[in-house]
């Protein structure tokens, strides 16, 4: 059983009863633009896809519609924008059809047919009586269609016109004709004449007709990216790396943005064309089967059986013993400019923090000290970098400074003009070392001030 709920927008459901409970398919209108998603849930759960069991397959072309099959009994169901389909084979339902489908009879003149059988003039008023819950709904007084007070969409003619001729034999246009009429004075947003004029080109196509008509609108033109070429008949799936043979496929046609010839998708879920099939490995690049490469200092494979990348560590070669005899010199490890995965041992002058004596006046205001003093200080350099990280990929720091690591406090006292002394403390540096400190301060952001007197 289908039942449908195609109320006021944003929303329209379509919903299938299976063997092992409901799958609904939704259609929500996601922004002004009558932009409309379509998402298939199966017991309140969303469907992953595609989606395919032993008696049923749910895809979704990249136009964004869903197309349902369900194999037994050849039902295909097609839902996307503010409508749906229902294709049934007329040999497992010819004149076993009720509701909102008639009665399949290939005879419109008694689709309109109540629930026990009597045939009203309007399917408007019909389609209330064929309400699917306990309580049904009583129906409304009959609708008297509004009169057109406006033109139609010149785009409506093209239905009548030498665009679709040759299918007027297979689909009469006249209905669409009335619908694309309608909807044009009633809808501001042009876009609801393109959808009809599409539905009756999808109908076309079923019947072997294969139109062109796009390019005869400016207000419905199909935009494709450059590596995908427009197609009004493509196939509903399109061919990829991982197709099947033995698993069935749809024999429909959609219109869409195809794989150029000679080329087809990658996998069921990537929209990447090829031309060779293979890994989609880092980042949607593309890599044949059997293909080596590097990544992240890591050597990788493209493997064909499991269609899967397969990355270990790179060997670096055992590095040449170095040792540094010369005064002075300590031995590094530096980046090795022609193979940057595997770095260097090098010998560098080693700039180590020490203390340096020094001897000066100490001065604070007007005040200075009758003599020098003793105030050493640090000096030197510390294992500080700054170098890029292929496995990072991203700058690798490391920062230290050479700083006092042990001091004491000591007094000296001021001579002031007016004969005045004054006690003055310092710091006394006895001992320096390398400590480590922070490399990410922000840009521009203000270094912390630090306590400072004159010394002469």
């Amino acid at each position: 059983m289908i039942r449908t709920n195609a109320g006021p927008m944003p929303t329209m459901l379509v919903i299938v009863c299976v063997k092992d409970g409901e799958i609904v398919i939704t259609s929500h209108l996601m922004d002004w633009l009558m932009i409309f998603k379509e998402i298939a849930l199966k017991n309140n759960m969303t469907l992953k896809l595609p989606y395919t069991t032993r008696v049923m397959k749910i895809i979704q072309p990249f136009d964004g519609k869903i197309i349902f099959e369900i194999y037994q009994l050849s039902v295909v169901i097609e839902s996307g924008g503010r409508g749906f389909g229902i294709a049934l084979p007329y040999k497992y339902f010819g004149r076993n059809t009720q509701g909102h489908c008639g009665t399949c009879s290939n005879n419109q003149t008694d689709d309109c047919m109540l629930p026990g059988g009597q045939l009203v003039k309007s399917c408007e008023n019909m389609a209330y009586h064929w309400n699917t819950t306990e309580c049904r709904t009583p129906p409304p007084p009959p609708v008297t269609p509004p009169k057109l007070h406006c033109v139609p969409d010149p785009m409506c003619d093209l239905l009548n016109n030498t665009v679709f001729a040759d299918c007027h034999r297979f689909v009469s246009p006249d209905i669409f004709y009335r619908a694309c009429a309608f909807d044009s004075c009633h809808v501001t947003n042009k876009s609801i004449v393109c959808e009809t004029l599409a539905t009756y080109a999808a109908l076309c196509a079923r019947e072997g007709v294969c139109v062109y008509w796009r390019n005869h609108t400016k207000e419905c033109a199909f935009d494709c990216p450059s590596n995908k070429v427009y197609k009004p008949c493509g196939p509903v799936e399109e061919p990829t790396c991982q197709d099947n043979i033995f698993e069935p496929s749809l024999n429909r046609s959609t219109e869409g943005c195809f794989c150029l010839d000679g080329m087809k998708r990658i996998n069921k879920k990537s929209n990447i064309c090829v031309k060779e099939c293979g890994c989609l490995y880092p980042k949607n690049i593309t890599r044949k089967f059997g293909e080596s490469f590097e990544y992240k200092c890591q050597v990788c494979i493209c493997d064909e059986s499991t269609e899967s990348v397969f990355c270990e560590p790179k060997k670096c070669p055992v590095p040449t013993t170095t040792n540094c005899t010369e005064a002075g010199f300590v031995l590094v490890k530096q980046t090795n400019s022609s193979n940057p995965c595997c770095p260097v041992d090098v010998c560098r002058a080693e700039e180590v923090c020490k203390v340096v004596s020094m001897k000066t006046r100490v001065i604070s205001g007007s005040c200075q000290s009758d003599e020098e003093v003793d105030m050493p200080y640090c000096e030197g350099s510390c294992n500080t970098f700054a170098k890029y990280s292929q496995a990072a990929e991203a700058m690798e720091h490391s920062c230290s400074c050479c700083k006092e690591t042990r001091f004491s406090n000591r007094t000296v006292d001021l001579l002031c003009p007016n004969e005045h002394r004054v006690s003055y403390t310092y710091m006394h540096v006895e001992e320096c070392g390398c400590s480590h400190s922070d490399c990410t301060r922000t840009p521009g952001q203000p270094a912390r001030r630090k306590r400072s007197f004159t010394l002469l």
